[in-house]
């Protein structure tokens, strides 16, 4: 078997840059999937996932998240961070900077969930804070590995 020629590094970037683009499809897929999962438990446990309407309004009607609102919403983050990924590798350590960037959205995301500190969230309970934390961590938890599983695949004509 013949041995193929190494691929210069700029073209083994924007291959690896490609394969992490087509895997933001199947990322949202998996988060969405593992977010419907969550949500169903939570309420299957009797969880009320009730959220203020407006956020910015204290007297705001309280309404439940929907199944389809859980799904629609995890749509966007598996392609934000498709697109962070692929901008990412520029850098000498995608994966480590996108690791980072990871945590701290899903910090800036949960951590208001967990510890009550956002105006909006003073006013859920206490289970519906957590389902929704859970929610947020389990999706990403996903879809950086399904991304990160993107990025480190075989580029096309990698050869060996």
């Amino acid at each position: 078997m013949q041995r193929q020629p190494p691929i210069p590094a700029e073209q083994q970037r924007r291959a690896r840059s490609r394969l992490v683009l087509m895997s933001a499809p199947l990322a949202a897929v998996a988060g969405a999937a593992v977010a419907a999962v969550v949500y169903l438990a939570a309420r299957k446990a009797g969880v009320s996932m009730l959220v203020p309407v407006d956020p910015r309004d204290p007297g705001s009607t309280m309404v439940p998240i929907g199944l389809v609102g859980v799904l629609v919403s995890s749509v966007f983050p598996a392609f934000a961070g498709a697109i962070a990924l692929a901008l990412l590798t520029r850098t000498s350590r995608p994966l480590t900077w996108f690791g980072l960037l990871a945590i701290v959205l899903v910090g800036a995301s949960a951590g208001p969930l967990l510890f009550g500190q956002a105006e909006s969230v003073v006013r859920m309970d206490g289970a519906t804070r957590h389902a929704l934390a859970g929610m947020h961590v389990a999706r990403a938890l996903v879809v950086v590995w399904v991304l990160a599983r993107g990025y480190l695949a075989r580029p096309p004509g990698a050869g060996g």
